[in-house]
């Protein structure tokens, strides 16, 4: 059986409707084998996991792991793969490239932070991630699958949060912008469901027409939305912007939840001191494609137009 990096021993699971507990404790780094596919690096290194709990759905061909009393959705067919760009380019005119030779990845469990002043080109490559773009050239992968494939993947299993909601919130009112497609008659949906409702304190505001909220409601009930569809991976365009303190707080937790759930999630932030600790790796990028890639950038944040720690 082909091994997934450094990790300690693998724990089968030959049938998918078999749950198993265990307690397990790996000094470095863990795996759970389940028909030869890994979930890698999905949390933090030294950490205890016990009564381990594996619940896998064939249809939807999720992972489900319970740590105590909190369960985290694993999107298996996503979230066992690395975001990969390779020299991508984009132009919205002949001559005036706005993404130039770009190449960086994102691993799961991994927050990859876009910064960069006005006009640099962040929402464009989130729009490419999404899909919503196509590259001029280079290449996108995800895993093994490449391009178009790898496209059509980001599509059913990403999350786009936009900068602009007036035209991503389509319901009458926001109840029924947050249950929009979801299941609700699954007990574990509904349950999710409610507690984001508290978790956001969107009470008051679910009954209210959508275009009647502020933009911090309506960015609060976007977020909602988006986590209650369990994506396997978030791309963020300024969730911090236009929230207040508690706003900021609650997006803080979530994206730690994402973290160490191991999806992927890419965000852009003219605040980076605001998610210090929270994001692995930064691209700084500017106006023409220069850019810069790494885990440690803080000391290019100003010539990039970024404000620094």
């Amino acid at each position: 059986m082909e091994q997934a990096g450094k990790i300690g021993k693998p724990y089968p699971f030959e049938n998918h409707k078999h749950i198993r507990r265990s307690r397990v404790r790996v000094k470095d780094s863990w795996a759970l084998s389940i028909n030869n596919l890994y979930v890698e690096n999905c949390c933090s290194k030294s950490a205890a996991l016990e009564d381990v709990q594996i619940l896998s759905d064939n249809k939807r061909k999720s992972i489900y792991l319970s740590f105590g009393e909190e369960r985290r959705l694993f999107p298996g067919a996503l979230m066992l793969r690395t975001l990969t760009a390779s020299n991508l380019c984009f132009s919205y005119e002949p001559g005036s490239p706005v993404l130039k030779s770009l190449s960086f990845e994102c691993r799961p469990g991994r927050i990859l932070g876009l910064a960069g002043a006005n006009g640099s080109g962040k929402s464009t490559l989130l729009n490419l991630l999404a899909g919503l773009l196509s590259p001029d050239s280079g290449e996108l992968r995800l895993g093994e699958e490449r391009g178009p494939a790898a496209i059509r993947r980001l599509r059913r299993e990403a999350a786009l949060l936009p900068q602009n909601l007036d035209h991503w919130l389509l319901g009458e009112n926001g109840r029924e912008d947050l249950e929009l497609g979801l299941n609700l008659n699954d007990p574990e949906v509904s349950a999710l469901t409610t507690g984001l409702i508290s978790r956001w304190g969107l009470e008051d505001i679910l009954d209210r027409p959508v275009e009647s909220l502020s933009l911090g409601q309506k960015k609060r009930l976007a977020l909602a939305a988006a986590l209650a569809r369990r994506p396997g991976a978030m791309l963020l365009d300024e969730p911090l912007s236009g929230l207040d303190w508690p706003g900021v707080k609650a997006v803080l937790d979530d994206l730690a939840r994402l973290k160490e759930a191991g999806a992927l999630t890419v965000l852009i932030t003219h605040e980076p001191t605001l998610t210090r600790g929270l994001v692995d790796d930064w691209l700084l990028l500017r106006a023409g494609g220069d850019y810069l890639y790494g885990p440690d950038l803080s000391r290019h944040f100003e010539e990039f137009g970024v404000r620094p720690f």
